[in-house]
């Protein structure tokens, strides 16, 4: 499966995801504020991590391969910061609710994960 194919697959199925978020924003900001629960963060981050390395070892373009003991450290630390991201990223995007919609915030994830961000914003830039 082609990889935008995969973001877009990845993104049908964050609406459910995105739409609680929206709806439970106030509790979500006040939960990962600076005076929030770590608890709760680290849960989210765990739980994160826990079904993206679940998910990597279901997808056919990743049966039979075998890392070696440093690939795995590598990969393990690549998703980590990947979700630490992530998390940071919604959190930002729930800020603007007032002008971004659920679809706004899903397209801004799929552009995340499809560019770096200096990349976009040498578009903004260079769209001005």
């Amino acid at each position: 499966m082609p990889i935008e194919k995969q973001f877009e697959t990845v993104l049908n199925s964050a609406k459910n995801t995105i739409a609680f978020c929206f709806e439970r924003k106030e509790e979500i900001q006040t939960l990962l504020s600076d005076n929030g629960d770590i608890r709760f963060y680290n849960l989210i981050y765990k739980t994160s991590c826990d079904e993206f390395l679940k998910r990597a070892t279901t997808m056919k373009s990743t049966s039979g391969i075998k890392l070696s003991s440093k690939q795995r450290l590598l990969f393990d630390i690549n998703v980590q910061v990947f979700v630490h991201c992530m998390i940071d990223l919604v959190s930002v995007l729930l800020k603007y609710d007032d002008r971004l919609s659920p679809y706004d915030v899903r397209q801004s994830i799929f552009d995340f994960l499809h560019k770096t961000p200096l990349d976009r914003i040498n578009e903004i830039i260079q769209d001005n």
